[in-house]
């Protein structure tokens, strides 16, 4: 028995009223419950993360960026993150 049907099974047991108070939080999370007819296959994940490894194998290593005589670590200025008011320059 895959993970999938073991899901399936577990959801078919669960009585109706948690799937539905399930499904009410998912959308006020906005976000789609994953049940076992929507979930990825693992085929698919493996298949996905070949392309990955291929990709990244393949590409060559960069050289490092040439600065000149300049310091990156004293360009711009400090950045702040805020939550509800977002990213707040430091001067700026």
């Amino acid at each position: 028995m895959t993970k999938r049907d073991e899901l399936a099974v577990w959801l078919a047991e669960l009585p109706e009223a948690v799937v539905e108070a399930w499904h009410a939080e998912a959308a006020r999370l906005r976000v789609t419950p994953l049940l076992p007819e929507s979930a990825p296959d693992s085929g698919d994940i493996q298949e996905a993360a070949a392309l990955h490894h291929a990709w990244q194998d393949s590409a060559s290593p960069l050289e490092p960026y040439d600065w000149g005589g300049v310091d990156p670590l004293t360009l711009g200025e400090p950045v702040t993150y805020v939550r509800g008011v977002g990213a707040l320059v430091k001067g700026g």
